[in-house]
């Protein structure tokens, strides 16, 4: 269609004649309308940066656009070649557009699709995050009667290389499981005695727990609650509590939601009887022996 301003408007492709006429005076053309053509390749998002995670390498999706002579738009991420220049920095699904990193550095990132290219460049940071280590077992300042213990916790980057060192010595390595968990058997001094667990991930990254002291004392008392039984519930407000105490122990402190009063050990064991608050009670029996605290809830 053509309007009197001399203004063509297509619809569809072909030819057509198009006629001017002034009086009687006439000019005519052919107009051809030939299908669009592929202009170029824009691949999004521009120039990314992404920071790599040793221990959960990111990823990156790639989107592939073909413009069109005509102003037109088509997405074509599935259909396009896609191809990185540095695959020790990331690799790309040929024809996915999802991009994986290996390490830090660029790559440029490129979609090929029917003759035409387009490209952007991919930077990864370095990581310098190191793994987060948690230290549930032994806790500070705890003290053990036994020369063994099991140091047990968390790391939360599960490729990291992990070991535990006690009191400076050769660090032991650790078995990380599928969650980052570990737990090891490790000797220790009678006495104090220092635990430290480190992680070291992909990148070189060092996590620590902090060190922690332990202490090891033979003659800590053993505290045993053999009634109430832990989590039961009466609806009697009178309660016996009775138990066990190793070592030479005289006398220990009965501690009751808080409030503390001091039981008689006569041949290892204790008895006193405690009047309970409705609701959850808390019960906790110390003893002690050069110093040293056990407690038994």
């Amino acid at each position: 269609m053509i309007n009197a301003a001399g203004l063509a408007t297509s619809y569809a492709l072909g030819t057509a004649n198009i006629t001017a006429t002034s009086g009687n005076v006439s000019g005519s053309t052919t107009l051809t309308v030939n299908p669009a053509v592929l202009d170029s390749i824009i691949v999004t998002p521009v120039n990314p940066i992404i920071v790599f995670v040793s221990g959960d390498p990111p990823t990156l999706q790639f989107i592939a656009t073909a413009s069109y002579s005509d102003g037109g738009t088509d997405i074509v991420t599935s259909t396009a070649n896609w191809a990185s220049d540095n695959t020790s920095v990331a690799t790309i699904g040929v024809n996915t557009g999802l991009a994986a990193t290996v390490a830090a550095g660029t790559t440029t990132m490129a979609a090929t699709y029917d003759g035409t290219t387009g490209n952007t460049t991919l930077t990864v940071l370095p990581d310098t995050v190191p793994p987060v280590v948690t230290l549930t077992s032994p806790t500070e300042g705890q003290v053990l009667s036994d020369n063994t213990t099991t140091v047990s916790g968390t790391v939360d980057d599960v490729s990291a290389t992990a070991n535990v060192t006690v009191n400076g010595g050769t660090p032991t390595a650790l078995t990380l499981g599928a969650s980052g968990n570990f737990s090891q058997s490790v000797s220790l001094n009678t006495g104090s005695n220092t635990v430290l667990v480190t992680a070291v991930d992909g990148s070189g990254n060092t996590g620590t727990s902090g060190t922690i002291t332990v202490v090891v004392d033979p003659d800590k008392p053993t505290i045993t609650i053999t009634q109430p039984a832990a989590g039961i519930v009466t609806d009697n407000s009178s309660l016996a509590v009775i138990g066990t105490v190793s070592g030479n122990v005289t006398s220990a402190n009965l501690i009751l939601n808080g409030v503390s009063q001091s039981v008689s050990v006569a041949g290892g064991s204790f008895s006193a009887n405690v009047t309970l608050v409705e609701g959850i009670n808390i019960l906790v029996v110390n003893a002690y022996i050069a110093g040293h605290e056990d407690d038994s809830q």
